[in-house]
């Protein structure tokens, strides 16, 4: 599954308050660009409140999450794309710090730079739809030229506007890391909370404040996302899955992926996770 070739990009509006109903995860890489409204979006066990103008880059198999919120109107241009599309982003810079500088970040681009990334979606567009035997091989140079300059910008903007950009809630910080860390294990709300030292009543609608879902439907979430990877790049059986993901029993496991993919994970294995969204 590493080496699967993947690319989408994607320009979507949004009304108040529209949210993701659970953090997801997947084996590329995410480039979200927020063109209006805005939004919190979470990567991993940091919540940062993007404005429009503002990037946020996510690595491949990073939990993430966009909920919406203060304005009528929000509009959004999403890229996901393997390693494939950017062979020269990985030649370039190491691997330590693309995962230190870059990934998991946000960052705020000046005027000229949002220009160059509407301007390189269009372009990106043009080549999809024109789909001739040089268009992919065009859209992964508008792809890493957008990556680049990003890169090249936030030099400026990284210092002033980082720190401005994260939601700084040291208790749901920690939570959210602590859910990361054990979701495989057998945790509760009371786990949880004596983890952060909060009443486990304040920390669940706290929880759901800052992050936009419940802790229960993140953790769920987490425990999914990994089992979609041991179902589609092991041949563990489903019993085995269920227990290394961090639910109780397979019946459970079975109905709670069920309720977030419309089919059973045997089917989704044998579909190899493509499936319609519900």
């Amino acid at each position: 599954m590493a080496n699967t070739v993947h690319f989408e990009i994607s320009t979507q509006t949004h009304t108040s308050n529209h949210s993701m109903h659970s953090p997801h995860t997947h084996s590329h890489y995410e480039f979200f660009y927020l063109m209006d409204g805005e939004c919190n979006f979470l990567i991993g066990d940091t919540i940062f409140n993007l404005k429009p103008g503002m990037v946020a880059v996510v690595n491949k198999d990073v939990p993430h999450q966009t909920s919406y919120i203060n304005s009528n109107y929000h509009k959004r241009l999403c890229i996901e794309f393997s390693g494939n599309y950017c062979t020269e982003l990985f030649s370039f810079f190491s691997e330590i710090w693309l995962n230190t500088a870059f990934f998991n970040n946000a960052f705020l681009l000046d005027s000229a730079s949002r220009e160059y990334i509407e301007a390189f979606a269009k372009q990106i567009y043009y080549e999809k739809e024109k789909s001739d035997f040089v268009s992919e091989a065009m859209v992964k140079l508008y792809l890493q030229e957008l990556l680049f300059m990003t890169i090249r910008n936030r030099n400026s903007t990284i210092s002033s506007n980082y720190k401005n950009a994260q939601i700084h809630d040291l208790d749901i910080h920690a939570a959210i890391a602590y859910i990361n860390k054990n979701f495989q294990n057998s945790i509760s709300l009371n786990d949880i909370a004596n983890a952060v030292h909060l009443n486990p009543a304040y920390l669940s609608t706290k929880f759901k404040n800052v992050v936009g879902v419940g802790y229960k439907d993140y953790l769920i979430s987490l425990r999914i996302s990994y089992a979609e990877r041991l179902l589609l790049e092991t041949r563990k059986s489903i019993s085995e899955i269920s227990a290394e993901s961090g639910f109780s029993n397979s019946n459970y496991f079975g109905d709670a992926f069920f309720r977030v993919h419309n089919v059973s994970p045997s089917k989704f294995r044998s579909l190899k996770g493509y499936i319609l969204d519900k």
